[in-house]
């Protein structure tokens, strides 16, 4: 599944992945910095049991970013 998110304050794009031989589930979040520059990439591995837990810490982190000035 594929949708919008936040990394911090950039926009992003964000795919969840359910194995279907496994238990696995991944979350992965790519950003781009405002006006090109560098890619931003966070992921979650963790299995679909602990999937909820895990994804609400994740999602505080992803708030918690903050980008440096590009020198």
């Amino acid at each position: 599944m594929r949708r919008s998110g936040r990394l911090g304050t950039l926009d992003t794009a964000v795919a969840t992945v359910r194995h279907l031989t496994t238990a696995d589930v991944e979350e992965i979040v790519i950003a781009f910095r405002p006006g090109g520059g560098p890619v931003y990439t966070a992921q979650l591995a963790t299995t679909a049991e602990r999937y909820e837990r895990d994804l609400k810490a994740f999602k505080q982190v992803l708030e918690g970013f903050r980008l440096e000035p590009w020198r």
